[in-house]
């Protein structure tokens, strides 16, 4: 079946799976080595949320091209100012000629988490406090947590109460 690599706005691969803040992505599709009435890229297709929707995107028709380069800012119609991609899990769909095809998914979070439950100890504080608080986003794991004190832009980093940055919604404590 078709190869699809994903590339962000600066070249970088997105792994299948990966999560991305700017959806200037390019889709780099290849399908064989001659063309033939099995061989080639048929048909690339982007959908939003499940495979079972509509296709996000009018599919492109390519009749056999052994590669191609698709630009989502290209591709994608949009209003200015607005997103290429607004935020949600996204998949793209590729399909050769034979009619084998190929999905690679990836989710486009460009909102900050909300944090809430932010705590600070002790009260009044006065100088190196403990701040615990809750951090949810709604697409992505959170992968980090920090603090600052007032105008001073010294950033404290905070840990994850179990240890490990790894789920959407983590309790952290800065000291």
């Amino acid at each position: 079946g078709p190869e699809i690599e994903l590339k962000d706005a600066e070249g970088n691969v997105i792994p299948d799976g990966g999560a991305i803040t700017n959806p200037d992505i390019t889709f780099k599709i290849k399908e064989g080595t001659e063309k033939s009435d099995f061989s080639g890229i048929k048909e690339i297709s982007i959908y939003k949320d499940s495979l079972n929707n509509s296709p996000y995107t009018t599919p492109k028709t390519l009749n056999g091209e052994l590669e191609y380069i698709y630009i989502v800012r290209n591709e994608v119609y949009h209003l200015p100012g607005t997103p290429i991609l607004p935020d949600g899990e996204y998949y793209a769909r590729a399909i050769d000629m034979a009619g084998n095809e190929r999905v690679s998914q990836f989710t486009v979070d460009t909102t900050d988490p909300d944090t809430s439950n932010i705590v600070v100890s002790p009260e009044p504080c006065g100088t190196n406090p403990t701040v615990t608080a809750k951090a949810v986003d709604s697409l992505t794991n959170i992968s980090a947590a920090e603090f600052y004190i007032d105008s001073d832009t010294t950033t404290t980093p905070m840990t994850a109460s179990d240890d490990a940055f790894d789920e959407k919604e983590e309790t952290v404590k800065g000291v």
